[in-house]
């Protein structure tokens, strides 16, 4: 399965945790900020620094990206931007 946009997520990056079988319950929809890649691009791998505490490695499909802190979004649009799938 090819996800084309997989390999933008940058350090730094803020995402969400996606309520998928393969994240673990105590993660599932919690946001945290990318604090390392691994691997190609293209499947690529992230380790999470997750809000609150804790970090974990998850594949690119497992997160969301979410838009920067502080950033206003407006009513009629998506909190999180979805990945194809």
């Amino acid at each position: 399965m090819t996800h084309p946009t997989s390999g933008k997520r940058r350090i730094g990056a803020r995402v969400s945790l996606r309520e998928l079988d393969s994240v673990p319950d105590e993660f599932r929809g919690l946001a945290g900020t990318i604090t390392q890649n691994f691997g190609p691009q293209d499947p690529a791998a992230h380790e999470v620094g997750v809000d609150g505490g804790g970090s974990q490695l998850f594949w690119h499909y497992e997160l969301r990206t979410r838009p920067p802190m502080g950033r206003q979004v407006s009513a009629d649009r998506a909190l999180f931007t979805e990945e194809p799938n």
